[in-house]
C-alpha cells in the first residue's frame, strides 16, 4: 500500500490561500469605550440641563393651577331647593365647582364676604366682579400668593368682567377642600369635613351642600409596569434602530394622557399646557433623530427626548398612587401609560449611556457607525 502524501508546493499553496482569505474578511469593529467617553461625558451636561429644565417646567408655576392627582375628593349631595335647570358638580377631585345653568336662567354667586362674585345671564354670558375679593383668593386651589388691589371690599360697588359665555362657571371655591397644610383626621367614613355654598337663582335662595373625602393611598401597581417597561428597554434599546420606536411611542403616549389631563380643566382654569408641550418636544427629538448627524442622532438627541418625558412623567408621580386621577381617560390606563412612559425613558437612558453606539455583529463592516463616536 503506498500512502499518499501532499506535495510542499501545494501545502504552501494551500496556506497561503487561508491566509489570503483570512486578511481579506472584514474584522470586527467594537466601540471603543476610552475614545467615547470624552463625546459621552460632553453629552452629560446638555442632558442634566435639559433634565433640569424640563423638571422646572413640568411644576405648575403661579397662574396655572389646574387639577392633578390627589387623595382628596368633593362630592355633592344636595341642591335644595331642587332646580331642574341647574346642574352642579366638583371637578378634578375637589378643585373646581362648577356650576351650569339652563338658557333662561340667571344664577347669582356670592364671594365669602357675601359680596357680589360671579353671575351668570339669561342669555349664558358669565361675568365676573373685579373688586370681590374672591376673584383674587380663587386663583390658586390653596388661596396662597392673593394680593388684593386697592378698591376691593364687600362694600365696593361691582365691576363686571366677561369671563366667558354657554351658562357655565368654574372656580376654586375653599369651602370645598381642604386648606390646611397638616393632613385631616378622619373616621372610617373617610369624611373630613361638610360643607355649603349659598347662591341665588331666579330671585330664589339656592344651597349646594356637600362633603369632603380623604382616601388612603391606592396600590401602586403601575409601578410593576414602570419596571416592566424598563426590562424591555434595555434590553432592545441596546440596537440603535429601537430607540427611536420605544422614544416615538412612549412621546405618543404621554401625549395623549397630557390631552387627556388638560381637558378636565375648566377653560379659564389657567391649567399648565407642559402637559402637552413636553411629549411634543420629546416626539420631535426622537423622529429628529432619523435625518440628523450621527453626534446629535446617537447621544444628544435620543437623550433630550428621554429629559422631557423624565420632567412630564416627575410632574406625574403621584398618579401612580393616589387615588383620585382627574383625565377624561379611564383612571387605570393614565396609571399603566404614566408607568410605561417612565420605564421607557429611563431605559433608553441606560441604554445610551452606557452603549452610545452597540458592537457591530461579528463579520459585519462595523468602522462607520463606530466611527460615528469614536471620531
Amino acid at each position: 500500500m503506498v500512502a499518499a502524501h501532499a506535495t510542499p508546493g501545494k501545502r504552501r499553496d494551500r496556506t497561503l490561500t487561508a491566509v489570503t482569505r483570512t486578511a481579506r474578511a472584514p474584522l470586527p469593529v467594537r466601540w471603543n469605550p476610552l475614545r467615547a467617553a470624552p463625546k459621552v461625558l460632553f453629552a452629560l451636561p446638555a442632558v442634566v440641563l435639559a433634565l433640569a429644565v424640563a423638571c422646572a417646567l413640568a411644576a405648575p408655576p403661579a397662574a396655572a393651577d389646574g387639577a392633578g392627582p390627589t387623595n382628596f375628593e368633593s362630592v355633592v349631595d344636595d341642591v335644595a331647593p331642587d332646580r331642574p335647570d341647574l346642574t352642579v358638580d366638583v371637578v378634578g377631585g375637589d378643585a373646581f365647582l362648577r356650576v351650569r345653568a339652563r338658557p333662561g336662567t340667571e344664577v347669582r354667586i356670592p364671594g365669602y364676604d357675601g359680596e357680589p362674585y360671579l353671575r351668570i345671564e339669561a342669555d349664558g354670558t358669565v361675568l365676573r366682579n373685579a373688586r370681590s375679593s374672591a376673584t383674587y383668593l380663587n386663583r390658586r386651589r390653596d388661596g396662597t400668593a392673593a394680593d388684593l388691589p386697592a378698591g376691593v371690599g364687600s362694600r365696593a360697588e361691582p365691576r363686571w368682567e366677561r369671563i366667558g359665555d354657554g351658562g357655565e362657571v368654574a372656580w376654586h371655591d375653599h369651602r370645598i377642600h381642604w386648606m390646611v397644610s397638616q393632613p385631616p383626621e378622619v373616621g372610617k367614613d373617610r369624611v373630613v369635613q361638610s360643607w355649603s355654598v349659598p347662591m341665588v337663582v331666579d330671585g330664589s335662595e339656592v344651597e349646594v351642600s356637600g362633603h369632603l373625602l380623604l382616601h388612603d393611598d391606592a396600590l401602586p401597581w403601575a409601578a410593576l409596569v414602570t419596571l416592566a417597561a424598563l426590562a424591555v428597554s434595555l434590553v432592545l434599546a441596546g440596537r440603535v434602530a429601537w430607540r427611536v420606536p420605544l422614544l416615538a411611542g412612549a412621546s405618543a403616549v404621554a401625549l395623549y394622557l397630557g390631552i387627556a389631563s388638560h381637558v378636565v380643566n375648566p377653560p379659564d382654569a389657567g391649567a399648565s399646557v407642559l402637559p402637552i408641550a413636553l411629549p411634543l418636544v420629546a416626539l420631535a427629538a426622537s423622529l429628529g433623530s432619523l435625518v440628523a448627524p450621527a453626534s446629535l442622532r446617537l447621544l444628544v438627541l435620543p437623550l433630550a427626548s428621554v429629559a422631557a418625558l423624565a420632567g412630564w412623567g416627575a410632574a406625574r408621580l403621584g398618579v401612580l398612587w393616589m387615588p383620585v386621577v382627574p383625565t377624561s381617560a379611564p383612571s387605570w390606563a393614565d396609571r399603566a401609560g404614566t408607568g410605561l412612559v417612565l420605564g421607557v425613558a429611563v431605559g433608553v437612558a441606560v441604554a445610551v449611556l452606557v452603549r452610545p453606539v452597540p458592537d457591530p455583529e461579528p463579520g459585519s463592516d462595523g468602522g462607520t457607525v463606530a466611527s460615528a463616536v469614536d471620531g
